[in-house]
């Protein structure tokens, strides 16, 4: 393995170096200037590009906002080591490649830039390395400062005698262990030996085994034979009992047709018990029936006298109603005779007026009025008692029919009360009517009576009062008439 030299060194904002940029020879090269110029910052620039350390941003120049420290090798690769508040990264550059960018490596050294420096650690041991390719300022001269087994373990290290140790130690703890293997396994022979004695037999009593074995199948063998003579034991007494079985059930139904013709006749027999019973039922019920009709015949025996005391009552309340018409009519009449006569007395002088013939008017259309309220009333009556002869026939019940038909007599009563005061008032308006045209008619002829009057008047020419001449329009010629 060949290590690559370093070739030139730039330092951006590395502790008091601005921008430096350091170039080096292929030989020895030494760097010399005044205390605190910045000559360790170099060394210390190039083991934190190379190395990752120091730790830590206590190297970053005061002021600036980002370090880098640029490494370019002799091989052409530049190592970039830089870190921001943002960034901490290793890029390496190399020639017609495109630039490797390493972040996230901690407080290692990515293995890419150890590839690329080939300056690799020296391993001591494991708690101790030695950086060979680049010493501290205060270093001492191989190892001076540490200690002699150190230096010892270095120097054995560094010329392959380790291996030698490590050959002669493991050589003897592979002689010790076979050792021990071999005191083992004589002891495990001896034991085995000693646990073998117990079984000298062994080939004997495996032969007594496999016979015994071979019993034992056989044995076997037997016992399922003699399982299935008892399963087909068991079977045959099976089989031999339903056998008995159909014997004694063929014996049975050996008189099966004779059976048949007596099941055929029980069915008939049943079937005319059930109509029997039928019968029997529809007897009880007409019987009942029969009775309930006997009890009803006998509760409605009196309901056609009922019927007609009802008929008779009716009939009795119309005549009342009728004379109690009548009496009101006469009292209407009278009145209206009465201011007829009123009105006769004031036109006394009119006697060619025919009373009599008016009066015999009214009788006939009072008459014709009652008969036409009377023929009205029967008819309603005979639809009454249509409809309660139906609902009674309907519905069988006469208790039913009683209430039905005493609702049916209110509601007639009520009838016929609605329909007299109906007629009432018709007849009093068509009276009222005749009234005011007779009056109408009275004083038509009241006024004609009266012009033919002045007229006799104004033809005779003489007051029948005063007898005194009378000139024109009634006027006397008395002047203080």
């Amino acid at each position: 393995m060949k290590l690559n030299n370093i070739v030139s060194v730039r330092l951006e904002n590395f502790q008091s170096h601005l921008d430096t940029a350091v170039n080096f020879d292929s030989g020895l090269n030494v760097i010399v200037g005044q205390s605190d110029s910045g000559k360790t910052a170099v060394l210390r620039g190039i083991r934190w590009a190379l190395f990752n350390q120091p730790r830590g941003t206590d190297f970053l120049r005061v002021g600036a906002d980002f370090v880098r420290v640029t490494v370019i090798l002799d091989t052409g690769v530049a190592i970039v080591r830089e870190r921001t508040s943002s960034k901490n990264r290793y890029v390496i550059k190399k020639q017609d490649s495109e630039d490797l960018v390493l972040e996230g490596f901690g407080s290692q050294v990515p293995e890419e830039v150890i590839q690329a420096h080939q300056m690799r650690a020296f391993r001591i041991d494991s708690d101790h390395e030695w950086q060979l390719q680049i010493a501290q300022q205060l270093d001492g001269p191989f190892l001076l400062e540490q200690t002699g087994s150190l230096r010892a373990k270095t120097i054995g290290r560094m010329s392959g005698a380790h291996y030698l140790d490590m050959a002669i130690r493991d050589t003897s703890k592979d002689v010790y262990s076979l050792s021990q293997r071999t005191k083992q396994k004589e002891l495990e022979v001896k034991e085995a030996t000693e646990a073998l004695i117990p079984f000298e037999r062994l080939e004997q009593d495996k032969n007594q085994l496999d016979k015994a074995f071979l019993r034992l199948e056989k044995a076997k063998a037997a016992q399922e034979r003699l399982a299935m003579l008892k399963q087909l034991g068991s079977k045959f007494d099976r089989v031999n009992t339903e056998r008995s079985m159909i014997k004694d059930k063929l014996k049975l139904v050996q008189n099966l047709r004779d059976w048949e013709v007596c099941y055929e006749q029980v069915k008939q027999l049943w079937s005319k018990q059930k109509m029997l019973l039928k019968l029997s039922e529809q007897w009880s019920r007409l019987m009942k029936d029969s009775q309930t009709c006997k009890i009803w015949l006998g509760k409605t025996e009196n309901m056609n006298q009922a019927e007609r005391l009802h008929e008779l009552m009716y009939r009795y309340a119309a005549k009342w109603q009728q004379t109690e018409q009548i009496r009101e009519r006469k009292q209407v009449i009278s009145e209206h005779q009465q201011k007829l006569a009123r009105a006769m007395q004031q036109t006394d002088f009119l006697n060619k007026i025919d009373t009599e013939r008016i009066s015999r008017v009214q009788a006939k259309q009072a008459r014709k009025t009652k008969l036409v309220r009377l023929a009205e009333r029967l008819q309603q009556l005979g639809n009454d008692q249509a409809v309660v002869k139906k609902q009674a026939e309907r519905t069988g019940q006469m208790e039913s029919a009683v209430t039905l038909l005493n609702e049916t007599t209110e509601l007639t009563k009520r009838h016929t009360k609605l329909v007299t005061l109906a007629y009432s008032q018709k007849e009093l308006e068509k009276r009222i009517a005749d009234g005011r045209a007779f009056i109408v008619k009275n004083q038509h002829e009241e006024k004609k009576l009266e012009a033919s009057y002045n007229d006799q008047l104004t033809a005779l020419g003489i007051c029948p009062t005063c007898g005194q001449a009378i000139h024109f329009e009634g006027e006397h010629t008395n002047e203080t008439s």
